[in-house]
């Protein structure tokens, strides 16, 4: 009997058990022979097969012969509780070996057995770890062929027995190896792309994305779709970027079906037709896309194409919100307030818009020759990305440490912010971070105060100080730095 039906005849003796005790004292002077049928057997009758009940494996059996000697309501009651409680063990015992079995299973699961293609030992299982020259592998290598090709040991010593076989077949091998390739030439125009600001050094970038995308690498083709749809390093052509999205479209990528909301609902390349446009920004956004729930929340509050529903439209602006919301780091994140640019305090309306590539140049010529606010605009661009300036590190630090250097507060407030953050171009030092705050703040930088007030509020190189931290706050916020507002609103939140 396998264990499922076990534990159910346990439960029904439990069942019964129970009934018998509830019972016994009513039914006492009913007839003798009908008692003896109903109740629970005592311990004797158990283990005599010739009369009245017993149980076998867990399972209750009444056989037709009476009992000669019926059994007083003492005996029978300290008989029915050991019993009970001997059932009792005997289910929490299953329990206990079910519930073992059941995480056996699922770390079998989570480690599939590979099993050997080819080789010396074909359709043998893979031993990991396994020792090849002197060292042990826990998975698949390619080590020791020229053709890159990954194989595994079938036993522990692969120079002792010889033992091996392939972990692929050669297409797999084949198709592993041209993706590994296009990700090499993505990531080859990525940093350039990142690296650089000259548009001759972006369109060159924007090359090798070309060559990544033809080889189906589906992050260059999002890249590349997007940038032959706005004419952005790539010469404009919509029915191009249409048919790379299709192909994204049939990928999954929330990117591509996005886009093809977009191009739909504009009717760019295509006819226009709101009713496809909703079902591509209702995948792009089952999908996780940012943009495509910004789209379904603007149309459901303004009931295009679908019935107006408020509730609707704050469900996607919510899960975006939250998003962004998500994204503040202990020190501000990417939702931190800029320091203007000279162009945008004179024209406030290009605030908004994107940098044009000479103007940008004119910046970088500026902070070359020493022009601190140039240096922390650049820095800033640089940091959080946008405008038409792609996010690099490597760049902002460069620029905040030249403005710092020549005691511009902002810049070391902006220094304290990339070392208590950390990035792969600046490792995180808390001690660093408190140290540009503090300099920042004694000379009354906002962006200090609200560094030195996270440092103090989540003990970062520093006891925690509730007061100190609501003080920095405040100062903070009064010199009008939203993230000092944000956290001293949190604050009172929790207050």
């Amino acid at each position: 009997m396998d264990l499922r039906k076990r534990l159910a005849w346990l439960l029904c003796a439990a069942a019964l058990l129970s009934c018998g005790l509830a019972t016994a004292d009513e039914e006492g002077g009913q007839d003798e022979s009908l008692e003896s049928k109903t109740s629970l057997p005592s311990e004797e009758q158990v283990g005599d097969r010739s009369t009245g009940t017993r149980v076998v494996a867990g399972q209750i059996f009444l056989e037709s012969e009476e009992s000669d000697s019926p059994t007083e309501d003492e005996e029978r009651y300290r008989s029915q509780e050991e019993e009970k409680e001997s059932m009792l063990e005997e289910l929490n015992s299953l329990e206990m070996s079910n519930l073992l079995n059941k995480n056996l299973e699922d770390v079998a699961r989570q480690k599939p057995v590979l099993t050997a293609i080819g080789g010396t030992a074909d359709s043998e299982p893979c031993h990991f770890p396994f020792l090849f020259l002197e060292k042990e592998y826990v998975e698949c290598t390619a080590d020791g062929r020229e053709d890159g090709r990954l194989w595994c040991a079938t036993t522990y010593d692969y120079k002792r027995d010889q033992k091996w076989g392939f972990c692929e077949t050669e297409e797999q091998s084949n198709k592993r190896r041209q993706m590994q390739e296009a990700e090499d030439v993505y990531q080859t125009g990525m940093k350039i792309l990142n690296e650089s600001s000259k548009k001759a050094q972006k369109k060159e970038a924007y090359q090798y994305l070309l060559k990544a995308a033809d080889m189906n690498h589906t992050k260059a083709m999002e890249k590349v779709s997007y940038a032959l749809l706005f004419g952005d390093y790539l010469k404009q052509n919509i029915q191009s970027a249409k048919e790379l999205f299709e192909k994204l479209n049939e990928e999954g990528s929330p990117k591509g079906q996005t886009a093809l909301g977009f191009l739909y609902a504009s009717g760019l390349g295509v006819n226009s037709s709101q009713a496809k446009a909703l079902v591509y920004y209702t995948f792009g956004a089952l999908g996780g896309n940012l943009i495509a729930h910004m789209f379904l929340g603007y149309r459901y509050w303004g009931g295009i194409g679908v019935l107006q529903s408020c509730e609707s439209a704050l469900t996607h602006y919510r899960l975006v919100a939250n998003h962004v919301a998500s994204d503040i780091s202990l020190t501000g994140g990417t939702v931190v307030q800029r320091i203007r640019l000279a162009d945008e305090v004179e024209n406030p309306g290009m605030a908004s818009g994107m940098l044009e590539e000479d103007l940008i140049q004119y910046y970088q010529f500026l902070a070359e020759k020493g022009d601190v606010q140039a240096q922390v605009g650049l820095g800033q661009l640089h940091l959080h990305g946008g405008r038409g300036v792609e996010q690099n590190h490597q760049r902002a630090f460069e620029y905040f440490n030249q403005a710092a250097n020549a005691g511009n507060s902002h810049a070391m407030a902006f220094l304290g912010k990339m070392y208590s953050e950390g990035s792969d171009i600046i490792p995180q030092s808390n001690e660093t971070a408190l140290q540009y705050f503090k300099k920042a703040a004694d000379m009354g930088n906002p962006v200090g105060q609200s560094g030195l007030g996270m440092a103090y509020l989540y003990g970062r190189g520093v006891p925690v100080n509730y007061e100190l931290a609501l003080k920095y706050f405040q100062k903070a916020a009064e010199q009008g730095w939203v993230d000092g507002q944000l956290q001293l609103g949190s604050m009172y939140y929790i207050i």
